[in-house]
């Protein structure tokens, strides 16, 4: 059996906690093992995992809104927040 280890923010950490807690499993990884065969049981869930969080935007949305979306996921890093809310902006003009 190959291993694998992998890097996650404290609050993915502290939610797979919960998740395992909650529902019994035996420990993270199997939490995890059991979302991947999950994930790779259908092609449909695999091409949406794949696209998320990256959605269209719909085009009446305000860059600000669009931003606040992204920040929403907890994953995206002030600078890059600032820097995709530029672009939009300067997209819109």
């Amino acid at each position: 059996m190959g291993m694998m280890n992998i890097s996650l923010p404290e609050k993915q950490i502290n939610e797979i906690d919960s998740v395992v807690d909650r529902y019994g499993y035996a420990n993270r990884s199997e939490f995890v093992r059991s979302v991947l065969r999950f994930v790779l049981k259908s092609g449909d869930r695999t091409s949406r995992m794949i696209s998320f969080p990256f959605v269209i935007a719909n085009p009446e949305d305000s860059p600000r809104e669009v931003t606040e979306d992204f920040r929403s996921t907890g994953i995206y890093n002030a600078e890059f927040l600032k820097d995709l809310e530029m672009g939009l902006k300067k997209s819109k003009s």
